[in-house]
């Protein structure tokens, strides 16, 4: 093949793919607002609003840190590496005595996006048996359509 034809066909492809890659995005983007929608419909928009303000102050530190660390050159984040480890130990210890006072934050209770903060802080922990133990609970809740379940 000609080297003309060639790029032209790489660039071709290369287009199509992006075209693809667009619609797949806006699919699943077009989709997730369809579940958050129907999840705020069915639980509501929380009714614990401190809860709601503490939790959306929590992800929003878990995100700085990252953030941070993620701006740093390789060589210059094993300061900020073991402050995002403190950082996740607190949180986590946090997010624990909250599960163990009002349960597992959920959407009725919360908000759809302070539960998201929640999940996300559970990601993070450092305590993978706290989060093992909770698998259940959250199985549960997410077959109830009580939390999201692509958290």
């Amino acid at each position: 093949m000609p080297p003309k034809m060639t790029f032209r066909l790489a660039l071709v492809c290369v287009l199509l793919t992006s075209a693809y890659l667009q619609l797949g995005a806006q699919d699943w983007k077009r989709k997730f607002e369809a579940k958050k929608d129907a999840l705020i419909r069915k639980n509501g928009n929380g009714t614990d609003g401190h809860l709601k303000a503490e939790l959306l102050a929590m992800a929003e530190t878990d995100q700085n840190i990252r953030k941070r660390w993620l701006a740093l050159p390789p060589e210059k984040r094993a300061p900020v590496t073991a402050e995002m480890q403190q950082t996740d130990k607190d949180l986590s210890a946090r997010l624990q005595t909250i599960v163990s006072t009002k349960g597992w934050p959920t959407i009725s209770l919360v908000g759809f996006e302070a539960s998201r903060a929640a999940a996300l802080i559970l990601t993070h922990s450092p305590d993978h048996d706290f989060q093992r133990r909770l698998l259940p609970s959250l199985q549960k809740l997410i077959d109830e359509d009580k939390i999201l379940a692509s958290d």
